[in-house]
């Protein structure tokens, strides 16, 4: 009597069925575990640009780096321009200056879940995720990161230029001592839309939590969250922390009225102002 050789097909359907099964119940659990890494990559970047602040205002007499500077439409000066060498960039200075510079942009500018193109004048690889907090709002600069346009002159103070902010421009430039306290102001915070350039100063800065909603001409962003089913921000504080939050978490409240704060409108970590 010869022995029995392979498998029925009912044992077959078995074994594909558990297969399948296992399959459904590990899919979920790697997805978020990939979603998980990708934050904890993102947050870990945040803190790397928060330690080149620190090296940058160490090295500038406690002075915080400008958030934006555009001289002309093809000249401009951004923060993560003036951060490069800490962050690993190889940008010489004229590279620096260039609106859209072409290579020695590090890749510690990008989160892992920032998965848009750069629009028309973007370039392989010139993407940036992240962005210094402006709030810009009510003709007032809130934040501690301004941004101008400027003249241009020679042999001056900022890497070899001279930023002259027109007069009507929102521009402040501080020192850190300045500032309230730094462990629950932020510094900096994910802005994934498309035109979000390293070196342009166009989507440099920030104003306010909303802008991440804008939706015009196809240049779209995420109102609520880049992480975690697409409900949270990671943020860099003064301190060179970072905490993921809800979008709402950010907003504070109105010290005088106790009215809740918007995303047009935030208080408390978004602005320096202990009023605020």
């Amino acid at each position: 009597m010869r022995s029995r050789q392979g498998f029925t097909l009912v044992e077959l359907l078995v074994v594909i069925g558990i297969i399948a099964l296992l399959i459904s119940v590990l899919m979920p659990a790697l997805a978020r575990a990939r979603e998980s890494g990708k934050a904890i990559k993102c947050s870990s970047n945040l803190r790397q640009i928060g330690q080149a602040i620190q090296m940058y205002v160490n090295e500038n007499r406690g002075q915080l780096p400008y958030g934006a500077v555009a001289m002309t439409a093809s000249k401009m000066i951004t923060w993560d321009d003036l951060l490069n060498r800490y962050l690993g960039g190889r940008m010489d200075p004229d590279q620096q200056v260039e609106a859209v510079p072409t290579q020695g942009v590090p890749n510690v500018l990008i989160c892992p879940s920032d998965t848009f193109d750069p629009i028309s004048w973007g370039v392989a690889g010139s993407r940036r995720t992240y962005a210094l907090n402006q709030s810009y709002s009510s003709s007032n600069q809130r934040g501690p990161f301004g941004k101008a346009n400027a003249d241009l002159y020679p042999s001056a103070p900022l890497n070899g230029w001279n930023i002259t902010p027109i007069a009507t421009a929102p521009f402040k430039n501080y020192k850190i001592a300045q500032l309230r306290s730094i462990t629950k102001l932020i510094f900096a915070t994910e802005y994934p839309t498309v035109d979000n350039i390293a070196g342009h100063s166009g989507k440099a800065v920030i104003n306010l939590p909303s802008d991440r909603n804008n939706t015009a001409s196809g240049y779209n962003g995420y109102l609520y969250g880049l992480h975690w089913r697409l409900t949270m921000y990671n943020y860099l504080f003064g301190d060179g922390h970072c905490e993921a939050l809800q979008l709402s978490d950010t907003f504070g409240a109105n010290p005088v009225t106790h009215a809740p704060g918007t995303a047009s409108l935030p208080y408390g970590m978004w602005t320096i102002d202990p009023a605020d």
